[in-house]
């Protein structure tokens, strides 16, 4: 839905601003959550 979309970008948001100032872990996790977010818009 629009609300979920919304979420998405916010995480993409997100995700960028940490990746600019993360460790290899931290940017592990965040390709993992953006795997899952973009696998559940494919499902809708």
């Amino acid at each position: 839905g629009r609300a979920c979309k919304e979420d998405g970008e916010m995480l993409v948001i997100q995700t960028w601003v940490g990746f600019k100032e993360s460790d290899a872990e931290l940017l592990n996790i965040l390709s993992k959550t953006i795997w899952a977010t973009a696998k559940s818009f494919l499902q809708e």
